[in-house]
C-alpha cells in the first residue's frame, strides 16, 4: 500500500514562509504590476458621475380663466395645454427637447461651443474622431444624454430631473437647459392652444355680428368679453412648470470614484502577480 501524503501544520507554515520569501525576492515585479494595474484603472474605468438635480412642480392650473365666460354648451371646445407628471417624463427625454439642448451654444471652462461638442469632448471614448460629421456626433450625444437623464417623482405634481455628468459644471448647464427648453415648449403649446381658441371666438363673433335677437346679442356680448380675456392671457401666458430648486455646484456623486477604481485594480494586479510568481516557482521545482 502506498504511503498517504499527509500535510502537517509544520509543512503549511514552511510553505507559507517560503512563499513570503519568494515574494520578497521579486517585490519589484509586484510593485510594478500594482502601479501598472492602477494606471489601467485610472485611464479606462472612470465611472464617477455627478448628479445635477432640478426639482419642479407641475401646477394644477390648466390656463383656463376662473371666469370662463363662454361654456361648452355654446359649441366651444377648449384644449388645455397643462402637463402631467407622466407626460413630463416622456417629453423631457424626447428627441425634440434633447436636440434643442444639444444645438444650444454655451461656455464651459472658458470655451464657447455647441452643447453636443462639449458633450462629445466630455464623453469617455477610447478613440475620439474629431472629424466625425456633425449628424453622427449629435446622434451619439442624443442617445447618451437620454440614458443619463433620470426622472423621479414623490407624487404626480413634484418631479426631480437628475442629469448625470462627469463634469459638475457641465451637468448643471445641461440640467438648466433641459428645464428651460421644456418650459418654452409647453408655453408654445399653450399659446398655440389659446390662439386657436381665440380664432374660433373671432369667427363666431363675426358670424353673429349681423344677427338680431336677445339670444344672439347676449352670446355676442359674452364672446366679446371672452375675446378680451383671451388677449390678456396671450400677453402673459406661461407654462404650468414651476421650478422649486435648481442644481448647485455641491452635487452628490454616484458610481465608483476614480481613486476607488485605481485602488481596486492595484490590489487585483498585486494578487495576480503574486500568484503567478508562486505558480512559476512551483512548476520549476516539480518539473
Amino acid at each position: 500500500m502506498k504511503e498517504e501524503n499527509i500535510f502537517t501544520l509544520k509543512d503549511v507554515l514552511k510553505d507559507l514562509v517560503k512563499s513570503c520569501l519568494l515574494l520578497k525576492k521579486w517585490w519589484y515585479i509586484i510593485v510594478l504590476t500594482c502601479i501598472a494595474s492602477s494606471f489601467i484603472g485610472f485611464s479606462n474605468f472612470e465611472t464617477e458621475l455627478f448628479d445635477a438635480e432640478t426639482e419642479v412642480l407641475l401646477t394644477n392650473s390648466d390656463h383656463r380663466p376662473s371666469n370662463f365666460i363662454v361654456s361648452e354648451r355654446y359649441g366651444f371646445e377648449y384644449s388645455t395645454p397643462s402637463l402631467t407628471g407622466s407626460e413630463f417624463g416622456v417629453i423631457v427625454k424626447s428627441n425634440k427637447i434633447i436636440d434643442s439642448v444639444l444645438y444650444s451654444v454655451v461656455e464651459v471652462k472658458g470655451k464657447k461651443d455647441f452643447v453636443y461638442e462639449h458633450f462629445y469632448n466630455f464623453s469617455l471614448l477610447e478613440e475620439k474622431n474629431d472629424n466625425l460629421i456633425r449628424s453622427k456626433k449629435v446622434s451619439f450625444c442624443r442617445s447618451n444624454l437620454q440614458k443619463n437623464i433620470e426622472i423621479s417623482n414623490s407624487n404626480e405634481n413634484i418631479i426631480v430631473v437628475n442629469v448625470k455628468s462627469h463634469n459638475p459644471e457641465f451637468g448643471i448647464i445641461l440640467s438648466n437647459l433641459l428645464i428651460e427648453k421644456m418650459i418654452l415648449f409647453i408655453k408654445k403649446l399653450g399659446l398655440e392652444s389659446e390662439i386657436n381658441f381665440k380664432t374660433i371666438l373671432t369667427k363666431k363673433r363675426d358670424s353673429l355680428a349681423n344677427l338680431t335677437g336677445d339670444y344672439h346679442k347676449e352670446l355676442l356680448s359674452k364672446i366679446n368679453l371672452q375675446h378680451e380675456v383671451s388677449d390678456l392671457k396671450i400677453a402673459r401666458f406661461k407654462s404650468n412648470i414651476e421650478v422649486l430648486s435648481w442644481p448647485d455646484i455641491h452635487m452628490k456623486k454616484s458610481g465608483k470614484s476614480i481613486l476607488t477604481i485605481s485602488i481596486l485594480f492595484g490590489l487585483v494586479g498585486t494578487l495576480l502577480s503574486s500568484l503567478l510568481i508562486i505558480l512559476v516557482s512551483f512548476i520549476k521545482e516539480n518539473i
